[in-house]
């Protein structure tokens, strides 16, 4: 899924989301060009999120 907004400037900033097989959000890519990573194990239960920045 693609979420966009655009600013009163014109500027659009999207955010995008990224599904596992489980149809759970395991990535998170933000319109600043971090993104946010979700783990889940075998029980597919939420195992770590952290946070990576893109330079």
């Amino acid at each position: 899924m693609i979420d966009r907004l655009t600013e009163p400037n014109g500027l659009v900033r999207t955010t995008e989301y990224h599904h596992n097989g489980i149809g759970a959000v395991d990535r998170l890519l933000y319109p600043h060009g971090n993104t946010r990573l979700t783990h889940f194990d075998e029980r597919r239960s939420a195992s770590g999120i952290p946070m990576s920045a893109n330079a």
